[in-house]
């Protein structure tokens, strides 16, 4: 049996109309890159006139946060808290946002324009430490 060349021409152009036709004209949304929050929790014994800092990587720009989550015996004297950039070559923090009278709970807050090579510094700023004290430091990052 024969199909008339018409009826098939337009079947074919019936099926590529069909395929060509989208239903969904919702505007698309474009999609926010996500960036996940890393935490740095930092520990250990800072003795009377010491200090001592931790170093981390900084992956994309964001605000980050330095907390002196815990000091133990809790203490009266000031602690200095302070966050900067690492240098490499020279081993040292450089410091740029310090706070030479934290006491447990206080934070520092700044904020990162991409990847970098970051430190995180805690010491006896005014030399009025009588004896150790054990800390906890915690670091959250992009």
């Amino acid at each position: 049996m024969r199909r008339p060349l018409s009826g098939i021409a337009l079947i074919a152009l019936l099926a590529v109309t069909a395929t060509a036709c989208d239903d969904d004209d919702s505007p698309t949304t474009p999609t926010t890159p996500t960036t996940t929050e890393v935490t740095e929790t930092y520990t250990g014994t800072l003795q009377r006139n010491g200090g001592l800092t931790f170093t981390f990587r900084n992956n994309v720009a964001g605000s980050l946060v330095a907390s002196l989550s815990s000091l133990d015996p809790d203490t009266t004297a000031a602690i200095g808290l302070a966050i900067g950039t690492w240098n490499q070559e020279r081993f040292a923090c450089q410091l740029t946002i310090v706070n030479d009278a934290a006491f447990e709970g206080a934070a520092v807050v700044g904020t990162t324009t991409g990847t970098a090579e970051l430190c995180v510094r805690i010491y006896d700023s005014r030399g009025e430490l009588t004896g150790p004290v054990g800390f906890v430091v915690t670091v959250i990052h992009p």
